[in-house]
């Protein structure tokens, strides 16, 4: 006799492939003929932004730039400090076993420092070296037998559940930022010197078969006036986008993130003293359904011979983020601090172990810190590296 089941989908999201690696982006730059000859390089830094990316077989490729600011002593009589913008475009391709044409790619990049040298007094070579992290996700839909409905079988089960996360779905959308930062009244921008852009404080919330996400852009720039002197100005600017999302309910569990791609700052009329900013955010979300499945775990009959065949698989049972500030001090005694005048400081953390065991996280890093000091004669930075540990 033919046994008759009932069955339950579940679609999974797995993990297929993931890798950590340092790139490394170079390229030429040419100092603009309204800007003065380089004496020195004082500091390089730069903004990330990805305009897209996909999953090849066997490989992740991306495609973007790095919006880079380089400051530099002119070679004039004053000696004056200068800065200039430019960008740094890539194509990367990066191998991952596994990976297949299709699935989603999920990837952090982070700018660890640069290296530029003056090949002659209007040319530079600059190498951005970047901090490339990626998962793959792959889609797949399983069925669990979860009961047998023969009416006349005299079947004994042994049951038991499961909770689990069975995917609703995923998307990827856009969202543009446009805002104006003001700056200080006194102040007529000559160049911009350093940029500073974050997303922070992601929040999601569920309507109608979309998902609306929302998040802050944090940003700082740093930048010198006509009467050479420097200054800063800060601003947080909200951003939102909707996603669609067919058939998602209001119990759905969503993990959601934002990236930059694509960047612009300028100032707006010289009258108008603020600076105009444009963003492209890339919103993604990937929404859950929490599903407690009947497992049956054996099953005897004494007119069938039952044989029952179990395959392995690999589910999400929570999906959860832990978050935690963490303060980094320390004393530093460098000779060019204690007499010069700090102009500007950049500071990028990085996470370079990871330990999990019972039932805590354990980070080692380190915070690399370029200090811009200006001293009597001089325009210098001075590079510190400070290592940091913590648990969760």
């Amino acid at each position: 006799m033919a046994i008759e089941t009932a069955k339950d989908k579940i679609k999974l999201s797995q993990i297929v492939g993931q890798k950590h690696e340092v790139i490394t982006i170079d390229g030429d730059v040419i100092v603009n003929d309204v800007k003065p000859d380089i004496l020195k390089v004082i500091s390089t830094n730069g903004t990330i932004c990805v305009y897209k990316k996909e999953v090849l077989n066997g490989k992740v490729k991306f495609e973007g730039c790095i919006n880079t600011y380089i400051i530099y002593l002119a070679d004039d009589a004053e000696n004056n400090i200068r800065t200039i913008n430019t960008s740094l475009d890539f194509a990367e391709i990066i191998d991952l076993e596994n990976c297949k044409e299709g699935m989603t790619v999920e990837d952090t990049l982070c700018l660890k420092g640069f290296e530029t040298k003056v090949l002659n007094g209007r040319k530079l070579h600059v190498k951005a070296f970047v901090d490339v992290g990626l998962k793959v996700y792959s889609n797949t839909e399983v069925e669990a037998i979860v009961d047998i409905t023969n009416d006349d079988s005299n079947i004994q089960m042994l049951n038991g559940s499961k909770k689990i996360l069975s995917l609703i779905g995923e998307n990827t959308g856009k969202t543009t930022l446009k805002d104006t930062i003001n700056i200080n009244v006194e102040d007529k921008i000559a160049d911009i010197m350093n940029v500073r852009f974050s997303l922070t404080d992601v929040q999601t919330k569920i309507s109608y078969n979309k998902v609306l996400i929302k998040a802050n852009a944090n940003i700082s720039v740093m930048y010198l006036t006509e009467d050479n002197r420097i200054s800063e100005t800060n601003g947080v600017i909200p951003l939102m986008g909707f996603i669609d999302m067919p058939n998602i309910t209001d119990t759905a569990e969503c993990t959601s993130k934002v990236a930059l791609k694509n960047l612009v700052i300028r100032q707006n009329s010289a009258e108008d003293n603020s600076l105009y900013v444009e963003a492209d955010v890339e919103i993604s979300c990937r929404a859950y359904e929490a599903k407690e499945i009947n497992l049956i775990e054996d099953a005897y009959s004494i007119e069938n011979d039952i044989n029952i065949k179990r395959m392995k698989i690999r589910a999400r049972a929570k999906e959860f983020m832990l978050k935690e500030s963490v303060t980094v001090s320390e004393k530093l005694q460098e000779p060019e601090l204690m007499y010069g005048r700090i102009l500007g400081v950049n500071i990028v953390p990085s996470i370079e172990e990871t330990i999990v065991k019972d039932g805590r996280i354990s980070y080692k890093g380190k915070l690399s810190s370029e200090i811009m000091v200006s001293s009597e004669n001089d325009v210098t930075t001075v590079n510190k590296e400070i290592p940091f540990s913590f648990e969760l």
